[in-house]
């Protein structure tokens, strides 16, 4: 997918009428797993082979395309979303109303190719990446040795990055892959090679690893002649090790594993409360099931699936258990915090 990426990144960036887009408005694109088509964005890419699909918003038909074509029909959709949503006001394709939405599928059809009935996922076939190393095998050792971690992924606590948390992503992605990739699940991935057990050679930020190399989370990342590492051998329990320090989630052992928020008060004028310190404040014991707090009945930025739903009204927070379209009795908290912690750590069990 990078191809498409790169491609789709420099269209985008260089058509006057994409500027008119929301910063809702999402583009997705899908290796073919379904994970991110899942997502519901607005213009979706779906690999298939040397084609590729697309879809416009939710819709169940979605158009065949050279793969080649893709950015580039990508972008054509979205503006021609933009002059379907002139009357309206709409920020996202779910937002148009039902006729001018299915005119606009109608539309990005006639410009691209044979239709195909492909309903989108309503959850994603494949799991949410858990933060910690990824693994795979070698091709050139024997099935008995440690695997090799190709790349290690950490979590965003409710998807905030505070500038020492990206200087200390940064180095850690020059260390290794020099690639950072952020993932629709409030998450970042660096790829690496990191080896079995550690990468050698390893170089600091004034040559090779060594006496110039601090050890531990108390040195300053991006600090010329420092290094949060310690030597050549360092390897992903290192890297994670000094990124869990620094605040990050780096395995699903974490209290922050599967908790969200929107953005609250005072980021939003519609939201009653501010939703993200108290989510903070209530974490608690790893739950089953994620929680996303929201700070009013638009619930922006909540996940799909099954969750537990917080929301905030004028007679408290609501509590509700959601199974796709399907909602449990609701539970209301009234102005008590630690009641409120107690609701939601009983509701994620």
């Amino acid at each position: 997918l990078d191809g498409w990426l790169s491609e789709l990144d420099s269209l985008v960036c260089g058509s006057a009428a994409a500027a008119a887009l929301s910063g809702r408005f999402l583009f997705a694109l899908d290796s073919g797993r379904g994970d991110v088509d899942a997502l519901g964005a607005d213009v979706t890419l779906i690999a298939e082979g040397d084609d590729c699909l697309l879809r416009v918003g939710a819709a169940d038909e979605v158009f065949r395309l050279p793969s080649a074509d893709g950015p580039r029909t990508a972008l054509l959709a979205a503006e021609l979303f933009l002059r379907a949503a002139r009357d309206s006001g709409a920020w996202r394709v779910k937002d148009l109303p039902d006729d001018v939405r299915t005119a606009l599928v109608r539309t990005v059809g006639a410009t691209a190719g044979p239709v195909v009935h492909r309903p989108r996922p309503r959850t994603a076939k494949a799991p949410v990446p858990v933060p910690g190393p990824v693994t795979a095998p070698s091709s050139s050792t024997p099935a008995t040795t440690t695997p090799a971690v190709t790349a290690i992924g950490v979590g965003v606590p409710l998807g905030r990055l505070a500038p020492a948390q990206w200087r200390l992503l940064i180095e850690t992605a020059r260390r290794y892959g020099n690639e950072l990739r952020l993932t629709p699940w409030r998450g970042i991935v660096i790829p690496g090679p990191f080896g079995p057990t550690g990468l050698t050679g390893l170089a600091g930020p004034t040559g090779p690893a060594g006496p110039s190399a601090q050890s531990g989370p108390s040195a300053q990342p991006g600090q010329s002649g420092q290094s949060a590492y310690s030597g050549p051998s360092e390897g992903a329990a290192d890297a994670l090790g000094v990124l869990a320090a620094a605040g990050l989630i780096t395995g699903p052992d974490s209290p922050w594993t599967g908790v969200g928020a929107c953005i609250g008060h005072p980021g939003c004028a519609k939201s009653l409360s501010d939703v993200r310190a108290e989510a903070g404040a209530a974490v608690g014991p790893v739950g089953r099931l994620p929680v996303y707090w929201s700070g009013c009945e638009r619930r922006c930025g909540h996940p799909h699936g099954e969750w537990i739903d917080v929301v905030v009204t004028p007679e408290g927070h609501r509590i509700s258990h959601v199974r796709g379209e399907h909602r449990d009795p609701r539970t209301v908290v009234r102005n008590d915090p630690a009641a409120l912690a107690s609701a939601v750590s009983e509701a994620r069990a």
